[in-house]
């Protein structure tokens, strides 16, 4: 519940920066100077917002209550909603690198080899929260027996599930702490005061 008034500012901000760039930067387009990175964005804040709206509809079925304070088809239900929600709110991780890179592409203007290198990053990490949101499912046969524990199935070792989750929670790191480096050093080349260079340098690994 913590967490609520932060994605609130969040949201907030998001809207304020695109009503800005619509209506007070010029830009060729009818939208004013929107970017891609704007659009992605716009994307991962849809993201959040669905699932937040899914995990309201799962705590009405004991998501986020102990399990032994519920009755059995509601610990099924809730053990659904858990997968559904965890399987779409990861890709709230990756999606944000691309919206980096366009704006690191905008303000630094870095080559071809740069850009293919950085898109590829963010694909590879694509890749693999996609393959951990298919495996959520997949990991079970059927489907269904990864909630309900009552029917016939048989799941693969959770080992599996840990090692995927703990390898892509690592790349997701690495790569965002890659880009919050990346333009440090071309910042601190710049011919302004030394104490702006470190500020901007500050607000650029923010953005990262």
């Amino acid at each position: 519940m913590a967490s609520r008034p932060t994605g609130h500012v969040g949201h907030f901000t998001v809207v304020l920066r695109v009503i800005c760039r619509m209506h007070f930067v010029r830009g060729e387009g009818r939208l004013g100077s929107l970017g891609v990175d704007d659009y992605i964005t716009m994307v991962c804040i849809a993201i959040l917002l669905l699932t937040c709206i899914l995990v309201s509809i799962g705590s009405h079925h004991g998501l986020g209550r102990h399990m032994a304070s519920l009755d059995p088809p509601d610990i099924v239900e809730a053990l659904k909603w858990n997968a559904i929600i965890s399987s779409i709110l990861i890709w709230s991780f990756s999606l944000p690198k691309f919206a980096i890179i366009a704006i690191l592409k905008r303000i630094l203007d870095y080559g071809r080899k740069t850009t293919i290198l950085f898109w590829a990053l963010a694909l590879s990490s694509q890749a693999c929260i996609l393959a951990t949101s298919v495996w959520w499912f997949k990991q079970c046969t059927p489907v269904k027996y990864g909630w309900d524990r009552s029917i016939d199935g048989h799941c693969a070792p959770v080992k599996v599930m840990a090692d995927l989750g703990y390898f892509t929670s690592a790349y997701s790191a690495f790569l965002d702490l890659f880009f919050a480096l990346y333009p440090i050093p071309l910042i601190m080349r710049l011919n302004m005061p030394f104490k702006s260079r470190i500020a901007v340098s500050i607000g650029s690994g923010s953005v990262g």
